[in-house]
């Protein structure tokens, strides 16, 4: 069963890290709009949900460097990108 247009929605929302006001201002719709959209009052139109989708993902894939963990912000060596004393 695929999951309702509305909860796609709420979905990308959270992982583009955008607030309904946000995507009002990018969808050029009222915010009214856009919490009927969440609400499942309203269909969400297929063109926001496949852009705020497609935000979602790129999100996801590119993360923001400030939200990256300790883990993966660690300094890399130069000898660990390939760069010798000689080629600096």
């Amino acid at each position: 069963m695929k999951p309702q247009p509305c909860y796609r929605l709420r979905a990308a929302l959270d992982a583009a890290d955008l607030s309904h006001e946000g995507l009002a201002r990018h969808a050029y719709v009222s915010d009214r709009s856009v919490r009927r959209w969440l609400a499942g009052t309203y269909p969400v139109p297929d063109d926001v949900l496949e852009w705020i989708e497609a935000r979602a993902a790129f999100a996801l894939l590119y993360p923001c460097p400030q939200k990256k963990t300790a883990r993966h912000s660690r300094r890399v060596s130069r000898a660990e990108v390939g760069i010798g004393e000689e080629n600096v």
